[in-house]
């Protein structure tokens, strides 16, 4: 075999070791980076179980709404808190929550202690929304206890 067709088979491996690296850093980025979408689809495809609709609307209602200013994964601050554990900070009262959720700015005028806390520690002040119906803020709840437990 000539020294010139060596050189060329051995460039071509060299090609295909660093394409092959190439692809495996990439998968590592976009684990790294938390797809956390796609880990949620994944974990929605896999389970056997079925998933109840109050969880599927409240993902999209979360996606739309929520997700800009807080972490899909639940467990990460953003501009807006971590949202695991939201309804035990709020002492399981779902009817303040909702209140907080429709119109932060109206429910601080109530004088709540952690609603006052809350806007101290975040003072970007949460969009207020509302439109949502006790149904559909209650689904984005569920949502986020069932991604929060996973």
């Amino acid at each position: 075999m000539s020294t010139r067709l060596q050189l060329e088979n051995v460039t071509i491996l060299i090609y295909a070791i660093l394409g092959l690296l190439f692809v495996i850093m990439i998968s590592q980025c976009s684990m790294i980076m938390g797809n956390e979408e796609e880990e949620l689809s994944e974990i929605l495809a896999t389970e056997k179980i079925e998933i109840p609709p109050s969880i599927l609307l409240g993902k999209n209602l979360f996606k739309n709404n929520c997700g800009s200013c807080h972490a899909k994964n639940m467990k990460t601050k953003m501009t807006g808190p971590a949202l695991a554990g939201v309804e035990e900070r709020w002492n399981e009262n779902r009817e303040n929550l909702r209140a907080w959720i429709r119109n932060s700015q109206a429910y601080l005028n109530t004088g709540d202690n952690y609603a006052t806390a809350l806007s101290l520690e975040y003072p970007s002040m949460m969009t207020a929304f509302p439109s949502l119906t006790n149904e559909e803020i209650d689904g984005i709840l569920d949502y986020v206890r069932y991604v929060s437990e996973r």
